[in-house]
């Protein structure tokens, strides 16, 4: 009777020696995920800002959002929004 509660201390002990540590875990890969996410029959939310500095207060930004579908031959359906705003230089 008191050999199983010490076997299963043993054997759960033991799993923790044998354990890979977090470090050593393989790095994930962005591209497969990706690539895993962009299947027949789904779609993918895109979420985009970009921010142009030309310089002397300058610059411009670009944002877009939207909703892009797959299908057999690729894309198939997109409903996306694009927002542009330009900042002047503005004289002093």
């Amino acid at each position: 009777m008191k050999r199983t509660p010490v076997g299963a201390i043993l054997i759960a002990g033991l799993a923790q020696l044998v354990a890979t540590p977090a470090q050593a875990a393989p790095e994930a890969n962005p591209v497969t995920a990706l690539l895993a996410a962009l299947i027949r029959g789904k779609g993918v939310n895109v979420v985009s800002k970009t921010k142009v500095d030309h310089g002397r207060g300058v610059y411009y930004t670009l944002n877009l959002d939207g909703m892009v579908g797959f299908g057999p031959q690729g894309e198939i359906a997109s409903d996306t929004s694009q927002h542009l705003q330009a900042r002047p230089l503005r004289p002093d």
